[in-house]
Formats: structure tokens, sequence, C-alpha cells
């Protein structure tokens, strides 16, 4: 019985160690305050809650422009936000031949009714940018911006990934909970 209890404490471990193992994209944070100072231009405040100890505003009444340089080659990116208008548009545009073309437009749900409603994260927004690349953001509207997170690009995962993929992930899961359920099943038709 000591046997059967170990055992089924060390499949548990197991089973909890994998579904604990994240196989999430790598991810590189860019403090919304990290812009390029001699060419941007957004209204920055103290915030000792916020992950860099600040934030930045734009908006297009003032003309606001960030602007963010040597960004890692990503597959997508998030941006953590605050805004209370319906319609605020984040423009992003990626520099090419030393011209901004632009990149994506990003449509921003309003976070609640008033400026001190908690930032919230956008959903994986999905584009394809280039090692090093140079962004800038505008906005149609106003919003506050806490930090971005870029998910980085599968080339610069490295060769070698250090956590098993989604794919490896399922099947761990799957052959743990098959002899856990084994083991249980065998159990229950033995004292029946």
């Amino acid at each position: 019985m000591k046997k059967r209890v170990c055992c089924f404490v060390v499949l548990l471990l197991v089973f909890i160690l994998a579904l604990g193992v994240s196989a999430e994209d790598d991810r590189v944070r860019v403090e919304a305050e990290d812009f390029l100072p001699e060419v941007s231009n957004p209204a920055v405040a103290d915030d000792e809650n916020m992950s860099g100890g600040k934030f930045i505003g734009i908006d297009s009444v003032g003309g606001h422009v960030i602007i963010y340089d040597n960004i890692p080659a990503s597959k997508a990116f998030v941006v953590n936000y605050r805004a209370i208008h319906e319609g605020t548009i984040l423009h992003v545009f990626i520099e090419k031949d030393s011209e901004f073309e632009s990149l994506i437009d990003v449509d921003i749900t309003p976070t609640g009714e008033d400026w001190g409603a908690p930032f919230l994260d956008t959903d994986e927004i999905e584009v394809d940018i280039p090692e090093g690349s140079k962004l800038k953001f505008t906005c149609t509207g106003s919003i506050s911006i806490d930090y971005f997170e870029f998910i980085l690009a599968d080339e610069d995962q490295g060769e070698e990934p250090t956590i098993p993929s989604t794919g490896d992930l399922a099947i761990i899961q799957y052959a743990v909970f098959g002899v856990f359920s084994t083991l249980l099943l065998k159990k229950r038709v033995r004292t029946i």
C-alpha cells in the first residue's frame, strides 16, 4: 500500500510539473518611457504602480509621436494601455529605406470611463517585425501606455528550445494522465 501511495504521489507531481511548464513564446518587454527622446514627444508621467515607474501618453490633438529603435525580430506584440474614448486607434509604422510605412492600425478598446481606470493588455497583435527595426507610434484619440511586449519570432528563440514545445507538453500530459488513470482503475477493480 505504501508503495502505491508513493507511486501515486510521484505521478501526481510529474503531472503537475508538466502542467506548470509553460510553452509560452519568449517575450521582450519595452517600457513605454524608453523611446528615442530626440524624435519623440509624448507626455510622460511618474507612477510607482507602473512597471517602469512611469507611463506615457499620446494623443492626436497634441500630435504626439513615440519612436523605438532596435526592436527584436517579432511575430506579434502586446500593448499595456489605458484609454477612455471610443474610436481610439493606435497607428504603428515601421521604418524602411529611411521612411516610415504603415505597419498596422490597432483599434483600442476603452478601459473605463475615466483616466483612473486600470491598464489592460491588448490581444496579441500579429505582425512581422524584422530584427533591429525602428517603430513609430501615433494615435487617433488618446492613449496612455505602460509598456509593449514583443513576442519573438521563431528564429530568435534559439536552435535548441529550453522547454518542450506545446505538442510535447500535450503528449507528456496525456501519457501521465493515462498511467495515472490506469493505476486508479486497477486499484478499483481489485477492491470490487
